[in-house]
């Protein structure tokens, strides 16, 4: 059986239970506020990091290309291979 009783006590009591629950409720939305500005945060460093990528893998299809062209394979052999051509003057160090 439940007793009313009469006065402001179950007033009080209800006003006090609401309080607690808005607090509470006020205290999650400050948190999913942070979360979400977290997460915010992480999508636009992801966003930047993917544009670096896709700037990254255009510059290796660039080069790949040159990689295909006389003018690398000529570079390549001048530099690793020492080839020289016709009228090149060469130059040697004398050391003592």
């Amino acid at each position: 059986m439940i007793r009313y009783v009469s006065g402001k006590k179950p007033f009080a009591v209800a006003l006090v239970l609401l309080a607690v629950f808005a607090v509470c409720v006020g205290s999650r939305i400050s948190y999913v506020q942070a979360r979400a500005s977290a997460y915010v945060e992480q999508e636009k460093q992801l966003e930047q990091n993917i544009a670096e990528e896709r700037a990254r893998s255009e510059a290796l299809i660039e080069y790949e290309e040159y990689m295909k062209t006389p003018e690398f394979i000529e570079e390549i052999a001048e530099e690793r291979l020492g080839l020289v051509h016709d009228g090149d003057i060469i130059f040697k160090s004398v050391t003592r």
